[in-house]
């Protein structure tokens, strides 16, 4: 049900993305699969958190931050939506 609701509010907002859930470990978003630049709403987000996009490896997003290193796994949804999963400590708001 949360993933419908999602989608439902992603439908109604020009965000690029939209929060389904917060887990222990941090908050997963979906965004529209069909974009010409896909991944560019989740590098968007992690420039805005202050992480450097470096590369993709496979359905991952390798991001740097000084000497840290992360990254973002994207998962197909469906054939119009994919999620991805951002780490608490990637928030600004926890550092």
């Amino acid at each position: 049900m949360p993933y419908l609701k999602a989608i439902a509010k992603y439908e109604f907002s020009d965000n690029g993305y939209e929060e389904v859930l917060e887990k222990p470990t941090g908050t997963r978003y979906i965004s529209a699969a069909g974009q010409d630049d896909r991944y560019g709403v989740v590098t968007d987000f992690m420039a805005a958190e202050g992480w450097k996009f470096t590369e993709q490896l496979g359905s991952g997003l390798i991001f740097d931050k000084g000497e840290d290193t992360i990254i973002i796994e994207t998962r197909q949804y469906s054939s119009h939506y994919f999620i991805w999963d951002i780490p608490d400590v990637v928030l600004s708001k926890d550092e």
